[in-house]
């Protein structure tokens, strides 16, 4: 059986549409307060950002999109980074769940210094 490129194209797009109706019943599960007034367009340009910004920094896996969604939610970093905190997601010889982990740890230390 050969699978042609468009039905690769297919099959990303559908996983890509059952991460974002995933993710949207996270989000307003999780962060009602922030999700209120937001209808699912605004979530899906939401999701889509944050899907943009995780491939800048080589983030694909699906729970770590939605931990980068998580932090940007509680802690409001700025986008594009600050160096330092780019530098704690740019860390090539870490795992993807590492350095989301440091990056994380920056977060809270950054808000502990507020």
């Amino acid at each position: 059986m050969i699978i042609k490129t468009i039905q690769l194209q297919k099959f990303s797009e559908v996983r890509f549409e059952e991460f974002r109706k995933k993710t949207i019943g996270f989000l307003r599960r999780n962060f009602a307060e922030w999700a209120t007034g937001k209808d699912d367009v605004e979530l899906r340009k939401y999701i889509n950002s944050m899907i943009e910004f995780g491939k800048k920094y080589n983030v694909f896996k699906e729970i770590n999109l939605q931990k980068l969604m998580h932090y940007h939610i509680q802690y409001q970093f700025d986008i594009p980074l600050r160096k330092n905190m780019e530098k704690l997601l740019n860390e090539g010889k870490l795992t993807e769940k590492n350095r989301i982990e440091n990056f994380h740890r920056g977060l809270k230390s950054e808000a502990a210094m507020k």
